[in-house]
């Protein structure tokens, strides 16, 4: 894939490998996850920068045995980020694990923090645009009985 004004061979271009059934190497050999996405690089460095980093991001994806996303590693200018997601047996996703990097390190995320947030933020937290009220508070005053609309003519 390439970007406008792009050589084929720069930064703005980019080269995707799937993983293949047969052969050596990191996205060959693996026939459960044949034609699944297993990288994506940049075709070049960046130039013309200045200070800015000269990479953009080189990302492989491996998955669970249902084929959903389970560790994707980027890597550029020598640090690496690993995110790791957690499915339940309903394939739902349960965590999210971000490790390595720059900076400070992200929270686990958890479907049952973001549904207890969700909650309360429904459910409880006052809103000054809503009188005062809850969102829910709010839908239930302002609902009114199911309308029928007349066939036009």
């Amino acid at each position: 894939m390439t970007q406008p004004k792009s050589t084929g061979s720069d930064a703005a271009a980019t080269v995707t490998t799937y993983y293949a059934a047969t052969g050596t190497g990191a996205c060959n050999g693996r026939p459960e996850w044949a034609g699944l996405l297993c990288s994506t690089a940049p075709a070049g460095a960046i130039t013309g920068g200045a200070s800015n980093p000269d990479q953009r991001p080189t990302t492989t994806t491996e998955y669970d045995r249902y084929g959903n996303p389970s560790k994707i590693t980027e890597t550029a200018n020598g640090i690496t980020r690993t995110t790791t997601n957690t499915y339940d047996a309903a394939e739902r996703k349960t965590a999210t694990t971000l490790t390595g990097g720059a900076g400070t390190a992200v929270p686990d995320s958890t479907r049952l923090e973001a549904f207890g947030w969700l909650h309360r933020y429904n459910t409880r937290r006052r809103h000054s645009r809503l009188g005062q009220r809850s969102p829910m508070a709010y839908e239930t005053a302002t609902r009114t009985a199911s309308t029928t609309l007349t066939p036009a003519a």
